[in-house]
């Protein structure tokens, strides 16, 4: 069989110190942020607020994946270009075989780039 799955997710952040991300038309996607003020400069950083919704169907036929629905809430401090520490919250809601599942998680992350 040749099974049809979809899914998708909606997000949407804000830079709360007023930088904004590049813009590639000819590919559709966004550059990382440039930190204008970085931390070994002196100054505090950029910081990012972020939200986002994601569902995923893995239902067709015979295929009994089920459905999935995760919101998520997180917040990023990027202290230069190449290092950012970030945390996440999420909570999701799985339904499979008639059955329904509700589940949360927090998650921080400290990323340094090698530029």
């Amino acid at each position: 069989e040749d099974p049809y799955l979809n899914g998708y997710h909606v997000s949407f952040s804000w830079t709360v110190t007023g930088e904004m991300r590049g813009y590639r038309a000819r590919t559709g996607t966004f550059d990382g942020l440039v930190v204008a003020r970085p931390v070994n400069q002196g100054g505090w950083g950029t910081f990012e607020l972020a939200t986002r919704f994601s569902r995923i169907d893995l239902t067709d036929g015979a295929l009994q994946g089920g459905e999935m629905d995760v919101w998520s809430l997180g917040g990023t401090w990027w202290l230069t270009q190449a290092a950012h520490v970030s945390a996440n919250y999420r909570v999701a809601r799985l339904d499979r075989f008639d059955a329904q599942g509700l589940s949360s998680g927090f998650d921080m992350r400290l990323m340094l780039l090698l530029m």
